[in-house]
């Protein structure tokens, strides 16, 4: 459950990072990424790719499937609301579209979204080891906890 309200708190960081912009005040709040060489693009890569990891984990990694493609849903929600918001600067007069910023934007929904599911496979199996099979991930996965008669190796 903290998973969401972390999710909550850095989607609001990340709409006043958005608004910032939008005034015009990113030039003035943010001009220590000028000095780090391709600070922006990184900054579109860790800032979108955090956002898809905690929507997917939250979500608890979720797919959607597109013929024989599964797309995790978090990852698909996230590419949405950043396409959406990228190509809405066309019209703003402090911002500006930036093909590069999208693919960087979805390079980190890409790379975090695998990183989710490993984080929430793993979790599950630990889960399952110690008997949380009440969670209805756990019974769909199928994993079960090892009987505490088998010989446990230390």
């Amino acid at each position: 459950m903290i998973i969401k309200y972390i999710t909550v708190v850095f989607c609001v960081v990340l709409m006043g990072i958005v608004l910032i912009a939008n005034l015009g005040y990113a030039g003035s709040v943010f001009s220590f990424l000028r000095n780090i060489p391709g600070g922006d693009k990184t900054g579109h890569f860790f800032l979108m790719g955090m956002f898809s990891f905690l929507v997917n984990l939250g979500l608890l990694c979720k797919r959607i499937r597109f013929g024989n493609i599964k797309i995790l849903k978090g990852s698909l929600i996230v590419a949405f609301i950043v396409t959406v918001e990228e190509f809405s600067q066309i019209w703003l007069q402090y911002r500006g579209f930036d093909l590069g910023d999208l693919f960087c934007d979805y390079l980190g929904i890409l790379c975090f979204g695998f990183i989710a599911q490993q984080v929430i496979k793993s979790n599950f199996k630990i889960m399952a080891l110690h008997d949380n099979t009440r969670h209805p991930a756990v019974k769909k996965l199928g994993w079960k906890r090892k009987l505490s008669t088998e010989k446990q190796d230390y």
